[in-house]
């Protein structure tokens, strides 16, 4: 039962500064008042992580869940779904418990390399065996991840140093390269011409299956109580307008419920658009290379391809890093939101299921001091408030579950009658037994 409870809580991460920067410790749970759309809620859990003090790496309690497992158990959501017998009444599974990890600093190390070139995928890769070798501590438990054509779980959560150097060192940047954005056409250069490969459906296809792929990894995370901290990298992420906006507000809805940060590095570092393109690409021409259009239309394209992840780090209580050639500082920003925090768990008091963003306030009897902390969330949607966008989006995971959306037993069943000259008559009929409606006495 408590197992439950917490997974019904909404976790906020706390961190509570002095007016010099110092980390305050020492408070409780009647230090605290939370508030969400100014209505006040009750505290159902409270803990305080202190990693700074952790001297070994033995972790008591339950362990942690095999993150290649549990991607593969999601990965087959799909298969079970239509493996199912329209005979059967499908049973509900056993709700999995939470797993509390006292003391540890989770880390999943991303690497899109749908996105990156071979050059992107070596900084990246320096970067986290730099972090590894000389500042890797005993409260530090990483995993490694990657997704190319599919979703890959390199190395599952460690703290052994040559396992996670092992791994990274197989992340070759020739075979992990992708050039799919490119080969679509997306960052061509406007020659002016009158004909413009259409490479949208490419794109929004493309942003999807990222997007599905944190999503995926989130879930794959919500049964561990304490913050998860992924660190993306990524070459940059492109919307076609509002096409992926449902599944982009699906990823953060997902990585808030459960508690992933996302902090996103650009890993093109700091790059300049060249106005006559550089010699990754052929070369410009038309009028386009001198009007300044294509110049503008690449850096259009640059700058949006930044947004998203913004986007995603700031929405889910990360940080996005752009304009670097050295990613030490993702690492830097990860220690310092995770040393040491208040982890907050409440039960929202709204039950409306209307897609709103619900704004989150804590505040702390003490004066003097800065909190740190997301500033709320989007509020599940039903069927009724959601968008054309949306209804598909659900529609689609409707069709996936391995249960029926529908807390009633439903018998289906159709037929059909020919009354003219190819015109056929369909009665369709539905029958909810009785002893199964729950009739209000009063």
């Amino acid at each position: 039962a408590a197992g439950e409870k917490l997974k019904e809580a909404g976790y906020v991460n706390v961190v509570v500064r002095d007016k010099d920067g110092n980390l305050v410790r020492g408070l409780t749970a009647k230090d605290f008042t939370i508030t969400e759309d100014n209505k006040p809620q009750t505290i159902a859990t409270f803990d305080h992580e202190e990693l700074d003090i952790v001297t070994t790496t033995t972790t008591t309690g339950p362990a942690l869940p095999s993150l290649k497992e549990e991607l593969k158990a999601e990965a087959e959501k799909p298969k079970a779904a239509t493996a199912a017998k329209p005979a059967e009444t499908p049973v509900a599974p056993e709700p999995k418990p939470v797993v509390s990890v006292r003391d540890k600093r989770l880390m999943v190390l991303f690497f899109d390399l749908s996105s990156m070139q071979p050059e992107d995928v070596g900084r990246a890769a320096e970067s986290a065996r730099q972090y590894i070798n000389e500042q890797l501590s005993p409260a530090d438990t990483m995993a490694i991840v990657s997704l190319s054509t599919s979703i890959n779980v390199d190395q599952d959560f460690t703290s052994s140093k040559e396992d996670l150097l092992a791994a990274l060192n197989r992340l070759s940047p020739v075979e992990g390269s992708a050039f799919a954005e490119q080969i679509a056409g997306e960052d061509a250069p406007d020659t002016g011409a009158a004909y413009t490969p259409d490479d949208t459906e490419f794109t929004i296809f493309n942003t999807d299956r990222r997007l599905e792929a944190l999503r995926a990894l989130a879930d794959t995370l919500a049964d561990i109580e304490q913050k998860k901290s992924v660190i993306y990298f990524s070459s940059g992420m492109t919307q076609s307008g509002l096409d992926n906006q449902a599944s982009l507000r699906l990823v953060i809805d997902h990585a808030v419920r459960a508690n992933v940060s996302i902090y996103a590095a650009d890993t093109r570092g700091l790059a300049a658009v060249v106005p006559g393109g550089d010699a990754s690409q052929a070369s410009a021409g038309g009028s386009g290379a001198f009007s300044g259009r294509g110049m503008a239309a690449a850096r259009d394209r640059f700058s949006g391809s930044q947004d998203t992840l913004t986007t995603l780090a700031e929405d889910t209580g990360g940080k996005a890093f752009f304009d670097r050639n050295d990613f030490k500082e993702v690492f830097t920003q990860v220690v310092k939101d995770t040393t040491a925090y208040y982890l907050i768990g409440y039960s929202s008091t709204n039950p409306a299921q209307d897609g709103r963003y619900r704004r989150i306030r804590v505040r702390v009897n003490r004066p003097d001091v800065k909190l740190e902390y997301r500033s709320g969330y989007f509020a599940p949607r039903d069927f009724a408030h959601s968008g054309r966008d949306d209804r598909a989006q659900q529609m689609q995971e409707f069709l996936l579950m391995g249960l029926p959306p529908t807390d009633l037993p439903i018998h289906a069943d159709a037929g059909y009658f020919l009354v003219g000259e190819n015109r056929y008559y369909v009665p369709l009929w539905l029958v909810v037994p009785g002893s199964e409606v729950p009739f209000s006495t009063s």
